[in-house]
């Protein structure tokens, strides 16, 4: 069974003192295709951080959790999230982020290709499962 948090963010990842990562507050969170707290067409979500598809109220899924998990890594490598002002919706549904390295020129062209396809705005061109971001994670070492 799968689970779609739909609210991944900085705030909602915490490091334990142990060095382990916990994701916190599944209020928004949708087990598989069945029924959660909102439904299709409903947009709830913290709007720095929401991909397009749920900006739209489209079904979302874990496509859309890699998403916000790559906007969360592109904040890490820059400082802010990539639409910070204007139409933040318009933004994340239409506009291509900043190139990270114009921002932190120390991050790799492999790393920041790999943080950029999370961000792509075809749920269909992003990585397709947390395992096959991991993967190419684990290739840049």
């Amino acid at each position: 069974m799968h689970i779609w948090h739909r609210d991944i963010k900085p705030d909602n990842i915490i490091v334990t003192k142990a060095g382990g990562v916990k994701i916190a507050d599944f209020g928004l969170s949708r087990k598989g295709s069945g029924s959660g707290m909102t439904q299709v067409g409903q947009v709830m979500g913290t709007p720095y951080y929401m991909p397009p598809e749920q900006i739209r109220g489209a079904a979302t899924d874990g496509r859309s959790d890699i998403y916000s998990l790559g906007i969360t890594v592109y904040e890490m490598l820059t400082g802010p999230p990539p639409f910070t002002e204007g139409d933040i919706a318009y933004l994340h549904m239409h506009e291509d982020p900043a190139k990270i390295a114009m921002k932190n020129p120390e991050v790799s062209k492999e790393l920041e290709d790999i943080v950029l396809k999370c961000l792509k705005k075809d749920p269909d061109e992003r990585f397709q499962t947390v395992d096959e971001l991991l993967a190419a994670l684990r290739a840049l070492s």
